[in-house]
């Protein structure tokens, strides 16, 4: 199974069977935005983001991520002249991010993108797991189990914080004996550099929910 963050946010976030996306769609945008830096931010760092949400490519990181959709995002912030602030990143990759995750995942055949042609002006786009029961255990079904472990590692620990940020936490945690975590007892057990990303996150996810309201 792939071990990239944005894909387990953009998996827990789609049916498994259907490939129905269960979140509005700027909303999973703005999740796997987040999930997408999140994913340099983990060892070995390529990006470096400080207290005050800049954030910039790492000094001697090494040769380039070796999977296509980071080496992107990588280069992408890497071409700056200046660290940008995270919440814009956030919002620049938002406008593609479930096309372009979604496609590595179709690269990986993890899952197959079907096309809905409902009218001659608009389509669905659905995504469904080529191994659905596979899927669900190794994605949703793992991450129901890390709810039961007191403290959760730092990556399920964010990888539910996106998910209770794009409010589908409640398909995950149903059923755990222990309470539903909150947002902050997840974002407690993060370092200081995720808990920043966390931040920008939710306030990113919040733009287009309230305006759903």
């Amino acid at each position: 199974m792939t071990g990239n963050l944005a894909d387990h946010l953009f998996l827990v976030c789609h049916d498994e069977r259907t490939g129905r996306l269960l979140a509005p769609d700027d909303v999973l945008g703005a999740g796997l935005g987040a999930a997408l830096l999140g994913e340099l931010l983990f060892p070995p760092e390529r990006l470096r983001l400080a207290d005050d949400g800049a954030i910039s490519p790492v000094a001697h990181q090494g040769p380039p991520p070796a999977d296509p959709l980071g080496h992107r995002v990588w280069n992408l912030v890497r071409r700056e002249h200046r660290p940008r602030d995270v919440g814009a990143w956030i919002d620049i990759l938002a406008a593609d991010a479930r096309d372009q995750v979604g496609a590595r995942l179709v690269d990986l055949a993890v899952v197959e993108r079907v096309v809905d042609r409902r009218t001659f002006r608009s389509s669905r786009v659905a995504y469904p797991a080529i191994s659905p029961d596979w899927v669900a255990y190794a994605t949703s079904v793992r991450l129901h189990g890390a709810l039961h472990m007191r403290p959760m590692n730092t990556w399920d620990a964010l990888l539910a914080a996106l998910a209770h940020g794009v409010g589908l936490l409640q398909r995950v945690a149903s059923g755990c004996e222990a309470p539903h975590p909150r947002f902050g007892d997840l974002a407690a057990v993060l370092p200081p550099p995720l808990q920043t990303l966390l931040r920008h996150a939710w306030t990113a996810i919040a733009k287009p929910a309230l305006s759903l309201r």
